[in-house]
């Protein structure tokens, strides 16, 4: 579930990119706003349930990247969703090694870069077994990190993993982030 199209809104492109690579942390939670307003929106139209069964889980960084750029912008982002909603947000994912950028020129497959790299902290399993986890990512391009990521999380028991992003970007709009 996707607020915006990274590549057909370029307010949304300008404030993620202010958020990742200008170091505008204050953006985190007019965007998280923005998220828990498309989710609402979505339990009226879709039925989706958001409840004290429901969990938000962010991607996160490497502790190497997080540290050069100051943070982790999913973190930032998922937790003033998570606020604004009412639900609790868990650290319950974890990176177990650097990967180069998605949209990397040069970089494998995008399914092959992410494989394994990702695995559950300890104690989630418990608490996130039989949950509803919104997994919180700034951009989804390919999928592969959030298929990855929900992978984890199925392994751990949640329920169901819902994928909820700022944009949603297609190949082209990786390739100009990346660059």
């Amino acid at each position: 579930m996707a607020a915006a199209d990274y590549g057909a809104d370029p307010a949304a492109r300008a404030w993620i990119l202010a958020l990742k690579h200008g170091g505008r942390r204050d953006l985190a939670r007019p965007l998280g706003a923005l998220l828990a307003d498309r989710l609402i929106q979505a339990r009226e139209e879709e039925a989706l349930e958001l409840d004290d069964r429901t969990v938000v889980v962010s991607v996160p960084l490497h502790p190497t990247r997080r540290f050069v750029r100051g943070f982790d912008q999913a973190r930032l982002v998922a937790r003033a969703m998570a606020l604004d909603l009412g639900l609790r947000w868990l650290s319950g994912l974890r990176r177990t090694r650097v990967t180069p950028p998605q949209g990397a020129p040069g970089s494998r497959s995008r399914t092959a870069n992410v494989r394994e790299a990702f695995a559950l902290r300890e104690g989630t399993p418990k608490r996130i077994a039989g949950r509803r986890v919104l997994l919180v990512d700034d951009v989804v391009t390919s999928g592969a990190t959030a298929n990855e990521c929900t992978r984890c999380l199925h392994v751990g028991g949640a329920l169901e993993v819902v994928v909820v992003c700022i944009a949603r970007a297609g190949p082209r709009a990786a390739a100009r982030e990346a660059g």
